[in-house]
């Protein structure tokens, strides 16, 4: 239910006609979340290598905050480059 506010108005209830969308993901990233031996910065890494590179999306898929993800990959990619 969202709520909007217009100038020295009341609140007006209005309704979003957005249904949330499922993702399906490949056979890889359902392996990849499901490891047993990768712990979450593990499973951050090789879900980005896998191609998913949204911090947002892979910490919804780790139940992970934003901020940990970020961190994880910033150090991973910098890692990569410098070993360019």
């Amino acid at each position: 239910m969202l709520w909007s506010f217009e100038k020295g108005a009341t609140p007006i209830e209005a309704e979003s006609k957005e249904q949330p969308t499922e993702i399906e993901y490949s056979q890889e990233v359902m392996e990849i979340l499901d490891h047993p031996q990768f712990n979450k910065s593990d499973k951050m890494r090789e879900l980005y290598d896998a191609g998913i590179t949204k911090p947002a999306e892979i910490a919804k898929l780790t139940n992970s905050h934003y901020s940990f993800v970020y961190t994880v990959l910033s150090k991973y990619r910098h890692k990569q480059k410098s070993s360019e």
